[in-house]
């Protein structure tokens, strides 16, 4: 699954070469469908494909937004996208219990540090990825995540990847970031 792709040329980096089978779209991208099997996802509603249940929720931002709940394996997953705002109580309860959060920290066109702190709040999740932040050729103006992590008070590790399955889901929250 390929979420949230973003244009090259507006950010400078790269999208990673993969094979997609759903595409988890906003307004920033016109995906090239490299094959007529992908499936691609861009607007709110429930979806069903190859066994990943989607749920597109739509955030009242500055202007809508879809945020993304996905459940693989028995994880649920939420993806904010990149909101800028809270997200209201409509779509805090829609979204449900979330097992992992991937939310924006880099604030500018995103949220800031200090509304990421308390979306997580509002979203009580078991595992924390933070995304839309400051990195090395990245061509928009964001701050890092050290920040975000500083308010977060919690302790945090830096991987390469994130392989999780449900029975390694713990109860003490869990805060992962990604390496680039």
């Amino acid at each position: 699954m390929l979420v949230d792709p973003l244009d090259e040329k507006v950010t400078g980096l790269k999208i990673p070469k993969a094979k997609d089978d759903i595409i988890l779209n906003r307004e920033f991208f016109e995906t090239e469908k490299k094959k007529s099997e992908v499936f691609e996802i861009s607007s709110p509603g429930e979806y069903e494909v190859k066994g990943v249940f989607v749920y597109g929720v739509e955030s009242q931002n500055e202007y809508p937004k879809i945020v993304y709940r996905f459940e693989i394996d028995g994880i649920v997953m939420a993806h904010l996208g990149s909101i800028s705002k809270m997200l209201d109580d409509e779509a805090t309860s829609e979204l449900g219990g979330v097992d992992v959060l991937l939310v924006p920290v880099g604030g500018h066109t995103v949220l800031s540090a200090d509304l990421a702190v308390k979306t997580v709040a509002q979203i009580e999740p078991r595992v924390i990825i933070p995304m839309y932040y400051k990195i090395p050729g990245l061509k928009q103006e964001m701050e890092t995540a050290e920040k975000f992590l500083k308010q977060l008070g919690l302790k945090w590790e830096e991987q390469d990847k994130l392989n999780l399955k449900k029975k390694d889901l713990t109860e003490e929250t869990q805060v992962v970031v990604l390496k680039v």
